[in-house]
């Protein structure tokens, strides 16, 4: 934990200069709280030290054997309770060569005392001296203009009880500066007026951590993060049982839904000089609806959004990936896995490509069957062989089994499978088509006894049609064709 060290200084008229010392005047380790009187003691009990009149203190000469309490210049009272008293500094005049003038030393310690830190303390009022030694006035002072030409110090006690307005003419620089002085003199914070950039800042020093804490709301056009030792831009906030949210607020108030809100993202091209700034993508939050709630009352059911995802192609933002309030995903480029694609629902596609250096396709079903097409007029397109099976019941003693158009197809070879009852006959038949008249010939017969649907064929509206006729109406025909 931090210590605290205090220090008195002492000067006479005749140049005596004494010193006196408490190393740890207050441990945060231990001194929560100190009582008036513990102060006292502290106080009263400073050691003799050597006359060091800089704020950083080296701790030589220190003698125990003289405290604060023994010096004849002056004198220290507690004034009130042990507790919350206070301590009271006395001019003493006792000795020819009386005290001139004190000061203490110890930021922390005098701001919590309310002593002024690191200030001469004069015991005259009014001194003039005809050296070069500072003039000296203590007291009330109601002043018009005032140039300080060297430092003004204000106590650590002291305080400004009114507005103190900076007048800027815009003609130069106007700024409150925080100079570093533990090394070669920087400017670690600075605020005001920059004449050249014609702006008010507040800007800090790349060497220095600067840090702004509890702002509730912060209104800003820009917001630009850069450091030499991190590359990051960090928003933090504990939130237990809800979200750490970023919130980007689009304050149009129309009810169009031809504006968004979103991040904008960049790259610094340098190649021609200036360091200019280049688009690199952006996510956009579109209106879905007109966000035209009342005042009072529910939410709007209106209030749907999208979101929009950008990437850059040659400068230009282009929409690659949408996604509507009702969780439609719309990409607008390809769409590549190298692990599994899962899903719950369909997958639709107008055309379905397998690379061609597949040389297998595997199709998995936890249960039922593979399943091309939703009725029997589907056709479906392949180079090489195909085993397409189909089911037709047939209701009349005439009943069309299947059909293929003529400006597609020339040949095509049937293989039927007819059930009716227990009675079971399979045929096979190649048909032959020139656009005006159909061709065929069933070369093979097999059935269990009966033969029970003969096969015709015939052109109707540019299609062949395949017609099956029996006396058995009842009968059930299933088959396979390739067409070619």
């Amino acid at each position: 934990m931090s210590t605290f060290d205090f220090r008195i200084l002492l000067e006479t008229v005749e140049g005596q200069q004494t010193s006196y010392y408490s190393s740890s005047f207050v441990n945060t380790s231990t001194d929560l709280v100190l009582s008036a009187s513990e102060v006292y003691h502290r106080i009263t009990g400073s050691i003799s030290a050597s006359y060091q009149n800089e704020s950083i203190f080296s701790g030589s000469d220190i003698n125990s054997n003289f405290t604060f309490k023994d010096n004849t210049l002056l004198s220290a009272s507690l004034s009130g309770s042990q507790e919350t008293g206070s301590i009271i500094f006395t001019s003493l005049d006792t000795e020819y060569d009386r005290l001139l003038r004190y000061k203490f030393i110890g930021e922390k310690v005098t701001n919590t005392l309310g002593l002024p830190s690191d200030q001469w303390i004069y015991v005259d009022q009014v001194r003039l001296p005809v050296d070069d030694e500072a003039n000296i006035f203590q007291g009330n002072a109601n002043l018009g203009n005032t140039v300080v030409t060297d430092t003004l110090t204000f106590a650590g006690g002291s305080d400004i009880n009114s507005d103190a307005p900076f007048l800027i003419d815009t003609g130069s620089d106007r700024y409150i500066k925080f100079v570093d002085e533990r090394g070669i003199s920087e400017v670690a914070l600075r605020m005001g007026y920059d004449k050249d950039t014609d702006s008010y800042e507040i800007s800090g020093s790349d060497d220095f951590t600067i840090n702004i804490g509890g702002v509730d709301n912060l209104t800003t056009q820009y917001i630009t993060a850069s450091s030499v030792s991190a590359s990051e831009f960090t928003v933090s906030k504990n939130t237990d049982g809800g979200n750490s949210i970023i919130t980007i607020e689009n304050s149009n108030t129309d009810n169009g839904t031809d504006k968004g809100a979103g991040i904008e993202f960049k790259h610094r091209n340098d190649a021609a000089g200036g360091g200019v700034s280049k688009n690199a993508g952006k996510i956009i939050a579109g209106k879905d609806g007109t966000y035209d709630a009342p005042l009072a009352g529910p939410p709007n059911p209106n209030y749907d959004s999208n979101l929009q995802f950008f990437t850059t192609l040659n400068g230009t933002d282009t929409e690659r990936l949408r996604i509507d309030s009702n969780g439609l995903s719309i990409f607008t480029g390809r769409i590549s896995a190298s692990g599994d694609i899962i899903t719950t629902g369909d997958v639709i596609a107008e055309n379905y490509i397998v690379s061609s250096t597949v040389t297998q396709i595997t199709t998995s079903f936890s249960s039922g069957s593979t399943i091309f097409g939703d009725s029997v007029d589907d056709t479906h397109q392949f180079t090489g062989s195909v085993l397409l099976g189909q089911f037709v019941q047939m209701t009349n003693s005439s009943s069309v089994i299947n059909t293929f158009n003529t400006s597609s197809f020339q040949t095509c070879k049937y293989v039927l499978q007819v059930t009716s009852a227990s009675n079971i006959q399979s045929s096979e038949m190649l048909v032959m088509q020139n656009s005006s008249n159909a061709f065929n010939a069933e070369y093979a017969q097999i059935n269990s006894g009966l033969n029970l649907v003969d096969f015709t064929t015939k052109v109707t509206d540019s299609n062949v049609e395949l017609i099956g006729s029996g006396s058995f109406i009842s009968c059930s025909v299933k088959f396979i064709r390739t067409l070619i």
